[in-house]
């Protein structure tokens, strides 16, 4: 791993490292992230598609929850802190923390000076849970962005049908019949994950996702119970790039330009074993 001090809380003043993943998956059963139902005339339930041109897309949103939902799972693996859920009264709200705008106070009445945004975020910071540090919540922005997956505009797509069973009777409840839009199996598509400032508590977190997606144990999309959204890992590459030492101002601005100078290449397989 590159030379950044991970023990540092690391908020966005400075561009101090940033990983690029890129993984390539294939769906093995058909996949159904769902639309708007107004915008279609073949389904109540059609699938999402990008309005310029009608190609079928999974938002980066999407992307990032499940991979939320997946780091979640397996987080008191490393964390004695348990993972908040965003659940209600649960969820971590540092900036609803009366003692902490206390602490605040009483640092500024003590210095005799307003206090520092870098010391601000850190207070806040102390008090999120490991998850919440790494995909945001709480006030604290997310250190890891996930870029839309777009299919090509030729890509195949089928309507099923559908119907509703009462769980209490095994019967259809009344008149249940419905439809769905689903993308066919066996599309190859990528999955792009940026970070920015990760410390090696992000790194962790966002790992128990990425050995999860590669032991094909995550699913994508709705319908589940009916066997969508499986897909299976095919490959994975991260570029990592460290920025925190000086000289490296000149490799940040090569970076933003597009030249790729990664400070180290590693597969996906590399990585999980390092940080896990």
């Amino acid at each position: 791993m590159c030379e950044t001090n991970y023990n540092e809380k690391m908020n966005f003043s400075k561009l101090k490292n940033m990983y690029i993943f890129r993984i390539k998956l294939k769906n093995i059963t058909p996949i159904h992230v769902g639309g708007n139902s107004e915008d279609s005339v073949t389904s109540k339930n059609p699938i999402m598609r990008v309005s310029e041109n009608g190609n079928p897309f999974i938002p980066g949103s999407t992307l990032k929850g499940l991979m939320r939902s997946a780091s979640e799972r397996l987080a008191h693996l490393f964390f004695d802190r348990e993972p908040c859920y965003l659940d209600g009264d649960k969820a971590c709200a540092p900036h609803k923390n009366v003692k902490i705008e206390e602490k605040i106070k009483e640092i500024e009445q003590k210095e005799d000076r307003k206090i520092s945004e870098e010391k601000i975020y850190n207070l806040y910071y102390d008090e999120l849970c490991p998850i919440c540090r790494t995909y945001g919540g709480g006030s604290i922005a997310s250190k890891v962005k996930f870029e839309h997956i777009v299919f090509p505009a030729n890509t195949l797509t089928n309507i099923r049908e559908g119907i509703q069973i009462d769980r209490d009777t095994g019967t259809v409840k009344g008149n249940r019949f419905y439809t769905y839009e689903y993308i066919l199996p066996n599309y190859e598509f990528e999955m792009v994950i940026t970070a920015e400032n990760m410390t090696e508590e992000n790194l962790k977190v966002l790992a128990l996702a990425l050995a999860q997606l590669q032991g094909n144990q995550i699913r994508i999309g709705g319908m589940l119970a009916r066997g969508l959204g499986q897909i299976e890992f095919i490959s994975g590459t991260v570029k990592i790039y460290d920025f925190s030492k000086k000289e490296n101002k000149n490799a940040i601005i090569q970076t933003l330009l597009g030249k790729d100078t990664p400070t180290e290449n590693k597969t996906l397989t590399e990585f999980l074993e390092k940080v896990l």
